[in-house]
């Protein structure tokens, strides 16, 4: 609350809090307790009415405070007690939905599930991810496409990995022959050279997962990166961090990087004789 303060009914007297966008289009004065606010509402049209004023419900109710989240909401809601919004839309009973909260550590599933069997399948209800089911499919799609390109970066720098095992095998090529001469087979070489390769994915994405986690969890603790909006519902960048991700992006490491390791390994059994010593 920016201007006023958060106050719905004072006695007999009705109060709204007003989103800025609409305190602005409207030119709302909080403070101007001789100029309330003219609600109208459509009536249920009948055939044959000719009096405007039959046409419309009408109410009247003072500007308690303004209100500032996120411009969506604050072009939008005008928030009034419940009894001026039952009067207003002649309601006896209806409601167009009911909000629950739960206690901390509840398990919202079971509630879930408990609610839907005693209301019956006349009735949605629906948890904090599926009323915003769009918003939550339009970022795991922004998530996928990140993954994807996190994968073609990485596909592209384990070339290094690739010409630094390749100039290895050249380079070991006395070693290699020396150890063909000692009764090594191909086997035992390209196990090397994969087992270096590996050593190489391993060492990175355990050191990367760790550091990313670091970091996420800086983040959600110290909120490191703020979201740069005085208006913002959060000051900071909000982070989850899950389980699965770090595996997917542990698996993606490893693979390319095992993959990135197989030619090396072909290479080096060619340098199978004694010229090379």
């Amino acid at each position: 609350v920016v201007e006023g303060k958060f106050r719905l009914k004072e006695g007999d007297v009705n109060y709204a809090i007003i989103g800025k966008g609409i305190q602005y289009a409207l030119s709302i004065n909080p403070t101007n307790v001789f100029e309330p606010l003219q609600v109208h509402y459509v009536k249920n049209l009948r055939p044959g009415i000719t009096d405007p004023s039959q046409v419309f419900n009408k109410r009247l109710i003072l500007p308690g405070g303004i209100f500032m989240l996120e411009k969506t909401l604050d072009e939008s809601y005008i928030i009034v007690p419940l009894q001026f919004a039952l009067e207003l839309f002649d309601y006896t009973a209806e409601r167009t939905s009911l909000e629950v909260i739960l206690n901390e550590g509840a398990n919202e599933a079971s509630i879930q599930n408990q609610i839907k069997s005693i209301v019956g399948n006349n009735f949605r209800v629906l948890n904090g991810e599926e009323q915003h089911a769009s918003i939550l499919r339009t970022i795991k799609i922004e998530k996928l496409f990140v993954f994807l390109i996190f994968t073609f970066i990485l596909a592209v720098a384990s070339f290094n990995i690739f010409f630094s095992l390749t100039m290895l095998t050249i380079d070991k090529k006395k070693d290699i022959s020396v150890l063909y001469s000692m009764g090594a087979n191909n086997r035992i070489i390209r196990w090397i050279f994969l087992s270096e390769g590996a050593l190489i994915a391993f060492s990175g994405a355990f050191v990367g997962l760790v550091i990313g986690f670091l970091i996420g969890w800086s983040q959600q603790e110290f909120g490191l990166i703020s979201m740069g909006m005085e208006t913002s519902i959060l000051n900071y960048y909000p982070i989850k961090m899950e389980v699965a991700d770090f595996i997917y992006i542990g698996l993606s490491i490893i693979i390319i990087t095992l993959l990135a390791s197989i030619r090396p390994a072909f290479l080096a059994t060619k340098f199978n004789n004694n010229k090379n010593l």
